[in-house]
C-alpha cells in the first residue's frame, strides 16, 4: 500500500474529532488545520498528531487544496472532522492490490449518516469521493461547500466499506436543524448552482420539491423508519426550495437591476 496522508479541518470539534482521528491511527500521516477553535479541539488533536495548523477559514475548495499542500504524500484521504473510517473500510483501503492503486486517480466509498446514533436510511446511498492521488487530480474551480476534484489520470474506483458521519455526536435535534447552519451555507448552495450555469425555472419552486419528498421518503426508504423517516425526506425537501427560491429571487433581482440601468 502507497503511504496516505489523512487531512482534518476543523473547528470547536472537540465532541467528534477524537472519534475521528482515533479511526486513522493506521494513516501514515496526520494534518490538520484548525479554524481557530476555542474547546478542547486541538489538545485533542495534538494526541494524534504533531502536524496542527492554524488558517482563517475561507472556503471548502481553498481551504482543502491548503491542506493538501501541507500533505507529505502522493496520496491524501480527506475526513471531515465528524466522520470516522470504519474498520472495515480501513482494511480495505490497506489491503488492495498494487494494481489498483497503479490504475486509480481517485476513490469513493458508501457514508452512512446518523442523529444521534441512528441511522439516517434514506440519506444513503450517499457515496462520497474522498481519496485523491494529487497528481492525478485537480481542485474542481467554483465549489464552495462540496469538495470535488477531478480526475485527470486514472480511473475512479469504488470501494465497498463505509465511512461513518456524525455517529459520535451526542442527540442534538436542535444542532441538526440548525438555521445557522443553513443561513451560512445556502449562499454557497446557490453559487454552485450558477457555476453550473444552472437557470431557475418554475419548476425547481413547484416540481422538484415534491419530487424530492417522494424520492428521500418513498425510493430511498424513509418511510420504513415512520416519523423519524418523515422528518428527514421533510428536511431534504425544505432545503431544495430554500435554495432555489433564493436563485430564483437573485436572478429577478438582477434582471430588474438590469432593466433599470438600462
Amino acid at each position: 500500500m502507497p503511504a496516505i496522508s489523512v487531512c482534518v479541518l476543523c473547528m470547536n470539534e472537540e465532541v467528534k474529532i477524537g472519534a475521528a482521528l482515533e479511526s486513522v491511527k493506521w494513516a501514515d500521516e496526520i494534518v490538520v488545520v484548525d479554524s481557530g477553535s476555542t474547546d478542547a479541539t486541538l489538545t485533542i488533536a495534538r494526541q494524534y498528531t504533531d502536524k496542527v495548523f492554524f488558517r482563517e477559514w475561507t472556503d471548502f475548495s481553498d481551504a482543502r487544496n491548503y491542506i493538501a499542500s501541507l500533505a507529505s504524500h502522493e496520496w491524501v484521504f480527506f475526513l471531515d472532522a465528524d466522520e470516522e473510517v470504519s474498520a472495515r473500510l480501513a482494511h480495505e483501503i490497506r489491503g488492495m492490490a498494487d494494481d489498483v492503486w497503479n490504475r486509480a486517480g481517485a476513490m469513493d466509498m458508501p457514508r452512512r449518516n446518523y442523529l444521534g446514533g441512528k441511522y439516517i436510511r434514506c440519506y444513503s446511498p450517499d457515496r462520497v469521493r474522498r481519496l485523491y492521488h494529487l497528481n492525478r487530480t485537480s481542485q474542481r474551480k467554483g465549489r464552495f461547500v462540496h469538495d470535488a476534484r477531478d480526475i485527470i489520470e486514472g480511473q475512479l474506483v469504488r470501494l465497498r466499506n463505509p465511512i461513518y458521519h456524525n455517529r459520535a455526536a451526542p442527540y442534538d435535534w436542535n444542532d441538526f436543524f440548525s438555521g445557522r447552519r443553513l443561513d451560512e451555507r445556502l449562499p454557497f448552495l446557490v453559487q454552485e448552482l450558477r457555476d453550473r450555469n444552472r437557470k431557475p425555472a418554475l419548476t425547481d419552486l413547484t416540481l422538484r420539491p415534491v419530487l424530492t419528498f417522494m424520492k428521500y421518503f418513498i425510493l430511498k426508504g424513509g418511510i420504513t423508519q415512520g416519523r423519524f423517516g418523515l422528518v428527514f425526506a421533510w428536511k431534504a425537501m425544505v432545503g431544495v426550495v430554500l435554495k432555489y427560491s433564493k436563485l430564483y429571487l437573485d436572478d429577478s433581482f438582477a434582471e430588474g437591476d438590469e432593466k433599470r440601468s438600462g
